[in-house]
Parts: C-alpha cells; sequence; structure tokens
C-alpha cells in the first residue's frame, strides 16, 4: 500500500471531526479495508484477545461497535506483482 498516508489522512481527519472512540474501518471502492481502520487500544484488546484465527480480522473487526470510511482506492492499493507497481507509479533505478 504505498499510498497509504492518503488513507491515514482522512482516517485521522474523520475520526478528529467525531471526537468518538470508535472502531473505524474503511471502505474502497465498495470493499472494506481492515488494514487500514481505527480501533481503541482497549477495544482492540478485547477483541484480539479471543481466537481470530477461524474468524478473519475483517470478521473480528465487524463484531465491534464499528464506522465505515470512505478512502479514495488509491490509498489501499495493493502492490504484489511488478505490473501492479508499475501502474500505481513505482519506478526503479538500476
Amino acid at each position: 500500500m504505498p499510498c497509504i498516508g492518503l488513507g491515514i489522512e482522512q482516517l485521522v481527519m474523520h475520526h478528529r471531526i467525531r471526537e468518538q472512540d470508535q472502531v473505524d474501518v474503511t471502505r474502497a471502492g465498495g470493499r472494506l479495508q481492515p488494514l487500514l481502520s481505527y480501533r481503541p487500544r482497549s477495544a482492540g484488546e478485547e477483541a484480539f484477545a479471543k481466537p481470530v484465527m477461524k474468524a478473519g480480522v475483517l470478521r473480528t473487526l465487524l463484531t465491534l461497535d464499528h464506522h465505515v470510511i470512505e478512502v479514495t482506492a488509491t490509498a489501499v492499493a495493493d502492490i504484489d506483482t511488478y505490473q501492479d507497481a508499475l501502474d500505481a507509479g513505482v519506478t526503479f533505478s538500476a
């Protein structure tokens, strides 16, 4: 996620405006993005104290009272291949 800073800015700004200590999960292009989320430490400790290996991170986050924040798709673009990197504007030097 080379442009995750864009999403972090949106997440922090939204969190400051709401002034609530609630779980925020981002969504881009209609898909929830659990890797870019905010959760108060106490909520995270409580949720992830239970075995989550079978449930997964997203399912565990969604068991918490949460709010969805829309972010740009660029902010959560995943790079898995060389072509993904090129498409995202990553340059390579020799």
